[in-house]
């Protein structure tokens, strides 16, 4: 099934456990991930895990017990995961004994993700989870067909076809984890358009803007578990819109073995995701890319905030308290908002409906901070492209006023996350345009002790650490901490936690609170 909570990117992400995630490989991307994993273990704090990959094939006609389009994942394509082999690169005798232990603990956890995956614990669940997710005859209104195509996994093909021997639907059914979770508080999910359904035609209207109104169909007219209630509109828009087209693409590949990266579920333990996704930097374009490709990026990076802020709005998920509800705003809608109102578009994240959550901005400027040092360390990386997560769970709150249990071990600490590395380089001090070189091929042998240089398209342009990169991190600083001042964080009456309640300003307040001032990106 496709990840609920995912706000923005292209590629689809899918479930394969309740602690893990898969998208689809790009090799560039699990290098980057690799080289970041053995030579900067700084920055795990700021980087989700990468755990490896795993094949996938794609069942091109409908077989017993499997619909055609199924993602299946075969044991005996994915040895690597449980044997012994390490799935990281090998790297230099020298790395340091941080990286080697750092590989360590990526390798237990890949392990125990695929083994707690195929717990009998896991299956009997995904078994009553199918069982209960089966549509009525009659289709919902407004959810059009809903043909969902969850991650399987077989030991064999032979094992594939005697499924429906043993149950009369697969038992290796690798869907969503967190819907089996008794959340009697769980919050329903706004939609102003109609939802994209899974399986869906992927060139419809993709979802847009914020949301306002909740879905009141009812899911089913079977009887389901109390402790389950599965609904496509649990899905945040965004998603269904990525993976829809995702499965367009490898449904037209027919039955090829495709390879997903394995990342942590960064949302592993929150029962109301907030998410904001930005895309971060100057530049927005790869070295390798097409002069049209380069075209389109710059002139998006010019009508944006991209250009002049160093960082952009692409997705947001935020939870409501009043009507325990989500709303959202997608990528589309990120392109629209300018330096006039970048900064109050980052309060509305903080918004539950009653509060701003300013309490939560100090620990924010520290992890901020902290990367950016980091970051200006790095002189020969660049993260083109790249995303930066902000996440909180919006169950703190009411866990805080005693409306429900505490959301178990998880620290209850607003969080940042590095992804998306397809077209970052870290080797930026070897790049060179065409011509560059005085007409020696790249592929030539470089006098001995001078560096081997590349040739590319588009080599980085300035000297040192990433200027994009880290100019959007000083306009989230800096922003954070002008919305932190305004709103009076650390001084006066404030709510449990360090937030400020709405009731408690005056209107005025919240008008210039709102409307806000630009970000001084100077």
């Amino acid at each position: 099934m496709p990840f609920k909570n995912q706000v923005g990117g292209h590629a689809s992400f899918l479930r394969f456990s309740d602690k893990a995630l898969c998208k689809p490989l790009d090799p560039r991307e699990k290098n980057f991930y690799e080289l970041i994993a053995t030579s900067h273990p700084e920055l795990k704090p700021y980087v989700a895990t990468y755990l490896g990959f795993v094949n996938v094939t794609y069942s091109t006609t409908e077989t017993e017990g499997v619909s055609e389009g199924t993602p299946v994942i075969m044991l005996d394509q994915n040895r690597h995961i449980l044997g012994e082999d390490d799935c990281f690169s090998p790297r230099s005798s020298t790395a340091s004994e941080e990286a080697a232990s750092l590989r360590g603990y990526h390798r237990k956890l890949q392990q125990q993700v695929f083994k707690d995956a195929l717990s009998p614990k896991s299956l009997r669940a995904r078994f009553a989870q199918l069982k209960a997710s089966t549509p009525p005859a009659a289709s919902r209104s407004g959810s059009g067909s809903i043909a969902t195509s969850p991650l399987k996994i077989f030991s064999s093909r032979e094992d594939l076809e005697r499924t429906v021997e043993v149950l009369e639907s697969p038992i290796f059914q690798m869907s969503d984890d967190e819907e089996m979770k008794n959340t009697p508080t769980k919050p329903k999910r706004a939609h102003s358009t109609p939802t994209p359904t899974l399986g869906s035609d992927p060139t419809s209207t993709p979802p847009t803007s914020h949301t306002t109104h909740p879905i009141t169909s009812p899911i089913s007219e079977n009887p389901v578990p109390e402790n389950f209630i599965p609904d496509i509109h649990d899905y945040n828009p965004w998603s269904l819109h990525c993976y829809n087209n995702q499965l367009s693409k490898f449904r037209a590949r027919h039955d090829r073995v495709h390879q997903f990266m394995l990342l942590e579920d960064l949302t592993e333990g929150m029962r109301s995701p907030c998410i904001l996704d930005l895309k971060m930097g100057t530049r927005q374009h790869g070295v390798n890319v097409t002069a049209e490709k380069k075209a389109g990026q710059e002139k998006k990076c010019e009508k944006s905030t991209s250009k002049k802020l160093g960082v952009r709005i692409c997705g947001m998920q935020v939870y409501k308290k009043p009507t325990r509800n989500f709303t959202y705003l997608d990528k589309y809608a990120g392109r629209q908002i300018n330096i006039l109102n970048f900064k109050q578009s980052l309060l509305s994240f903080l918004d539950d409906g009653e509060s701003y959550l300013i309490g939560y901005i100090p620990k924010l400027l520290e992890k901020l901070r902290a990367l950016h040092d980091l970051i200006a360390k790095m002189g020969t990386y660049r993260f083109y492209a790249s995303s930066l997560l902000i996440l909180y769970d919006g169950a703190w709150t009411e866990d805080e006023d005693g409306g429900s249990e505490a959301t178990g071990a998880r620290k209850k600490e607003i969080d940042i996350k590095m992804i998306d590395f397809s077209h970052c380089v870290a080797n930026a001090d070897r790049l060179r345009a065409p011509g560059e070189l005085g007409g020696a091929s790249s592929s030539s042998k470089p006098e001995a002790g001078s560096p081997e240089f590349v040739e590319v398209p588009y080599p980085p342009t300035k000297k040192g650490a990433d200027s994009g990169y880290l100019l959007g991190l000083r306009t989230l600083i800096r922003s954070f901490e002008d919305l932190y001042k305004e709103l009076g964080g650390g001084v006066g009456a404030q709510e449990k936690g360090g937030h400020v309640s709405k009731r408690s300003l005056s209107r005025i307040q919240r008008v210039s609170t709102e409307l806000g001032s630009p970000v001084d990106f100077m």
